[in-house]
């Protein structure tokens, strides 16, 4: 530094920077640039030397804020962010995020849901935002995406597998990277480079040694199996399925039960998707837009429904709903609580209070709570294994599980196929239902009083939101 004048306010220029000083005055000393713009002399006061101590980081300021007035751009917001940066690219970044050029991670993440959503299947837009809120990205919050860097991605990915979710791991990765991609083509995100390009989706555990594989033979000879539910454990769990609360819960748990369908297919049907059948009575549409496998081997994306003949106590169980639920929304089995103050109410029921419900009919003291741990999705194992046993072949399971069925893209022969498959599929559901229907379905009929313990409580299609088990 060299001083300028002996005076009480001097000025004092350092020697590294061409026009980078220190302004002292009577009560403060302050580091500013000098430089010329359009031939006129100015004065860019960059911050006090007490609050930005360390001249390195001044400099590199300094020498950005240059580039930015030949730029014509004011470096008044890099100075600013400055004060509360650790290094100049932050502070950019910072004053960048400022003016609207740069979004944050939660600015990021909500636009990139809003564009999935817009443009892919529900289920999809649910795995991305479930694999992207992951407590474990919990660093992000609030962080300026041009400031993530690849380290902090694969920070991530260690974290969620040092806890043992190696699968989890691998599906946050994969969100990531798409996320990432996608800002990078979004010219109003600011980010120019994807810190997810280069990070692995998954890392390769060491080799496994002779000891690690004798270890692994000793412990698969003592570890438990997945449990098969038996068919004396598959009535008994259609008898308690008779004792969940709220009703819309029940009915949801009992018609995935008996149609085997996916949790967020039976939550989310429409009304108006049970359609009369002249020889089943009743056949259940299920709409694309709702089913997992929306594409077909060739890519080519699907247009047709997924169709079901409903047994007959699974009719019973869609008519009784019918008439307990709401006639203002489309589902049959309306939400119970508003999830936002934006909420309009007009969803459906939250598929998680499905698990919800089946974890309480497992808890201690209960018939099943020696059995392994069982979600819906168990359901469709237990099917497949049983109707095999019944005789069913593979393919013939596939018809109900919807994993394969008319992939032609003729509507006229695509239809004939839809009618040609469902006798077999009647077939095997009536089958089914054979195996695990108890006569125990839980509908109460018109001049049940409230004081009885068939009575079925209406408040459950869109008033209650607890999950209750009555108790037996």
């Amino acid at each position: 530094m060299v001083q300028n004048g002996e005076d009480a306010d001097h000025e004092i220029a350092d020697t590294v920077v061409a026009g980078l000083l220190v302004r002292v005055r009577k009560r403060n000393a302050k580091w500013t640039l000098r430089c010329r713009v359009k031939g006129k002399q100015f004065y860019f006061t960059i911050g006090s030397i007490v609050a930005l101590p360390d001249p390195d980081i001044v400099r590199a300021a300094a020498e950005r804020a240059k580039a930015l007035l030949r730029e014509g751009s004011d470096p008044a917001p890099l100075f600013e962010s400055l004060m509360h940066a650790p290094t100049v690219a932050a502070a950019e970044a910072r004053a960048a995020h400022r003016t609207g050029k740069v979004w944050d991670w939660d600015q990021a993440r909500m636009k990139f849901l809003d564009a999935c959503r817009a443009d892919n299947r529900p289920d999809t837009t649910r795995t991305y935002r479930s694999a992207s809120g992951l407590v474990d990205l919990a660093g992000l919050k609030g962080k300026i995406i041009t400031e993530i860097t690849s380290d902090d991605i694969r920070r991530i990915r260690d974290s969620i597998r040092a806890r043992g979710k190696v699968a989890q791991s691998k599906l946050t990765m994969r969100t990531l990277k798409a996320l990432f991609a996608w800002l990078v083509e979004q010219h109003d995100s600011g980010l120019k480079t994807n810190p997810a390009k280069d990070v692995a989706t998954s890392v390769k555990d060491r080799p496994a040694m002779l000891a690690d594989a004798i270890t692994a033979a000793e412990s698969y000879g003592n570890a438990e199996a997945e449990e098969e539910l038996s068919a004396e454990n598959l009535q008994l769990l259609d008898k308690e399925l008779g004792g969940v609360t709220p009703p819309s819960a029940r009915f949801a748990l009992q018609l995935a039960f008996r149609t085997v369908q996916r949790r967020l297919t039976a939550v989310s049907a429409m009304k108006s998707s049970f359609r009369p059948h002249h020889t089943y009575g009743v056949v259940w549409w299920i709409h694309p837009g709702i089913l997992k496998v929306g594409r077909n081997r060739a890519g080519e994306v699907r247009r047709h429904p997924h169709v079901i003949p409903l047994p007959p106590s699974a009719q019973q169980i869609v008519r009784t709903a019918l008439a307990l639920t709401r006639p203002d929304n489309p589902y049959l089995f309306p939400q119970l609580r508003l999830r936002r103050a934006s909420d309009t109410g007009d969803g459906h029921l939250s598929e998680r209070l499905l698990n919800a419900a089946l974890a309480e009919l497992q808890k201690p003291g209960r018939p099943l709570h020696k059995t392994q741990h069982f979600s819906p999705h168990s359901f469709r194992g237990w099917f497949t294994t049983h109707v095999r046993r019944l005789g069913f072949s593979k393919a013939d399971t596939k018809l109900i599980l919807d994993h394969s069925e008319g992939r032609t893209r003729d509507t006229t022969d695509e239809h004939y196929d839809w009618e040609q498959s469902l006798p077999q599929k009647y077939a095997i559901l009536c089958a089914w239902e054979k195996l695990i229907d108890t006569s125990s379905l839980d509908i109460a009929p018109s001049d049940v009083g409230e004081g009885s313990s068939d009575y079925v409580d209406t408040t459950g299609f869109g008033m209650s939101s607890d999950v209750i088990v009555r108790g037996k």
